[in-house]
């Protein structure tokens, strides 16, 4: 009889949690694509953003798409550590903001760098890209350029128009959740 009663006591805990616990874990069915097309939509802004700069300023055309360059295997990465946390530390992914703002220690660099040899080739590529474009000549004059006319047409309409997607994107993600 005790055990009759621990059983439906448990049965009954379990249905009740049941839901939130469904609620917590995010589909990744749902969630890769949604990430895929928010990283498409980044990578293709970098290179928006790098044509428009050598249009307005062909001085600047190499730096610019160096730091595209930069961004584009930098966002890459980051899709490819949250596809690894999620097949080896899903409940590190129990919330849309888990996804913007990891924890990210050394021990899981390292980790994420022996999962896959791609991994390490992708980081090694980043930190040469890096070091290209911090020691660019014209790169205090980019940041400069790049700052000075960010909230001035047409770059302003290029950055509005990306946060418009960037947020649906996000809406996406969420409701994967």
């Amino acid at each position: 009889m005790k055990g009759l009663v621990k059983l439906l006591l448990f049965s009954m805990f379990g249905a009740s949690i049941a839901p939130c616990m469904l609620l917590a874990a995010p589909d990744w069915k749902c969630l890769q694509p949604a990430l895929k097309e928010e990283l498409n939509r980044k990578l293709i802004f970098q290179d928006d953003f790098a044509e428009l700069v050598s249009a307005e300023r062909p001085e600047f055309a190499d730096v610019a798409q160096l730091g595209a360059d930069v961004s584009k295997i930098n966002f890459e990465m980051r899709l490819s550590r949250i596809t690894w946390l999620w097949n080896d530390e899903p409940s590190r992914l129990s919330d849309p903001e888990d996804l913007w703002v990891f924890a990210w220690s050394d021990a899981d660099m390292t980790k994420w760098l022996e999962a896959n040899p791609d991994n390490l080739s992708s980081f090694e590529r980043f930190d040469e890209l890096q070091a290209s474009l911090s020691g660019h000549p014209s790169l205090p004059e980019f940041r400069s350029y790049v700052s000075d006319n960010k909230a001035v047409s047409p770059y302003l309409e290029l950055y509005s128009a990306f946060g418009e997607d960037i947020r649906s994107d996000r809406n996406k993600v969420a409701n994967c959740f």
